[in-house]
């Protein structure tokens, strides 16, 4: 958790994540249970969590479920971070 915090990653956004781990392809409706985030705020941050690339979207059946990427891709993350932030280094300049 300590890690993904330095990745600027909120503490719901790692719970989500670490949860989805733990379970692999599941629902929001099931992530809230098993989290006890309340099922709106989970929805708002797997679109933050979609947005960085950490977590997918499947069609299973008729629910849509989230399945977390791998933990590796973390490492493309923070390389997509740096180089942003050295893009705009350089823009500043």
């Amino acid at each position: 958790m300590e890690l993904l915090s330095k990745l600027y990653i909120s503490e719901i956004e790692a719970t989500i994540y670490i949860s989805l781990l733990d379970s692999g392809l599941i629902s929001i409706t099931d992530i809230a249970k098993r989290t006890g985030i309340p099922r709106t705020t989970v929805h708002e941050n797997i679109g933050k969590l979609l947005e960085m690339g950490m977590v997918t979207y499947a069609i299973h059946g008729k629910t849509k479920k989230i399945a977390p990427e791998p933990p590796n891709k973390l490492k493309v993350i923070i390389a997509d971070k740096l180089a942003n932030i050295e893009n705009n280094r350089k823009e500043i300049k």
